[in-house]
């Protein structure tokens, strides 16, 4: 099982746990990675590291169809938001190839890439989410509210506002009321027949550079319930994280990311099977997986060491 990792970055423990679940299987893996970065931690962690092009250049995808011939790989999987969205919009192209590509369909991008589109998208679904505007509204002068960016990531460009705010709404933004409760993140993993094999709920207890760096996993019923009727329509394959907060009136969804989260390593921890799951694909997924509650995860900073390149690089080709 040949596997092409997209933009690997600090993903570390993520790589182990994939290459622990293949040895588990029986499986001998074989993984590709690319960054931008030469000295990226994860390039540690794969067979072939690869020197990429940054995501927006021209012939981004033609490069990574590119690395997936000549290094005949099965499965490729993008690791951030940019490349997740890219290889929905081409997945036919790599299917084509005869690649399994882990992501969402091209509509769906479009859906989860637009914060606005993804409100609409819960409600189509029959899910609470915040309530949403593409104005300030009048009412309830001391009502807390957040001017967010239709399109962005890592909570950058938010600015909270009250209903009593007069300034201007920024081209390409929206209002969103402001929710109290627990913050969840769902890890999801999906097939390629529409199911969702596996629901992991994790609970964010501390956020260092918008990611993850404390949490404990968790289990709401009617969270599980409010994912299994979002996922059909996405055409999703392979992991992807959701977000909502648990308030007094039940579970308000916030967001979708086509890409494994960076603390899904806790739900693979607890039981999801995430890992596992990456090499059973082609498979039917009957079975939701559901990991151990209660289950915590404290991050902190480690380091490789080498003498010279820590990997063999290619360079992509010109």
């Amino acid at each position: 099982m040949r596997i092409l990792f997209t933009s690997v970055g600090r993903r570390v423990t993520y790589l182990r746990q994939v290459r622990d679940a293949a040895q588990r299987l029986g499986i001998v893996p074989h993984f590709v990675g690319t960054d931008i970065d030469e000295l990226a931690p994860a390039l540690n962690e794969v067979d072939v590291a690869v020197l990429a092009p940054r995501s927006t250049a021209d012939g981004y995808d033609d490069f990574l169809l590119e690395a997936c011939a000549r290094h005949e790989i099965d499965l490729v999987v993008p690791l951030t938001d940019p490349d997740a969205r890219l290889l929905a919009d081409r997945r036919s192209g790599f299917e084509a190839a005869g690649l399994v590509v882990a992501a969402v369909s091209p509509s769906a991008a479009e859906v989860i890439d637009d914060k606005w589109r993804t409100v609409e998208y819960f409600a189509e679904c029959g899910v609470s989410s915040p309530q949403s505007w593409l104005e300030v509204p009048n009412a309830e002068p001391s009502k807390q509210l957040l001017i967010k960016p239709r399109r962005g990531s890592a909570g950058q460009g938010i600015v909270p506002i009250t209903t009593g705010y007069d300034g201007v709404i920024p081209k390409g933004a929206f209002v969103q009321e402001v929710v109290r409760g627990s913050e969840v993140t769902i890890d999801a993993f999906c097939m390629p027949d529409g199911s969702c094999a596996s629901v992991a709920m994790r609970e964010r207890l501390e956020i260092r550079a918008g990611e993850v760096s404390k949490a404990r996993t968790v289990f709401h019923e009617d969270v599980e319930e409010d994912v299994l009727r979002i996922v059909p329509g996405l055409g999703a394959i392979g992991p992807i994280t959701l977000q909502c907060f648990l308030t007094e009136t039940g579970p308000q969804f916030i967001e979708i990311n086509g890409r494994a989260g960076g603390g899904i390593p806790l739900s693979i921890h607890a039981g999801s099977r995430s890992d596992e799951l990456l090499f059973q694909l082609r498979n039917g997924g009957s079975t939701v997986y559901r990991p151990a509650v209660d289950i915590y995860m404290t991050r902190y900073d480690d380091q490789f060491f080498s003498q010279g390149k820590p990997t063999p690089f290619e360079v992509p080709l010109s």
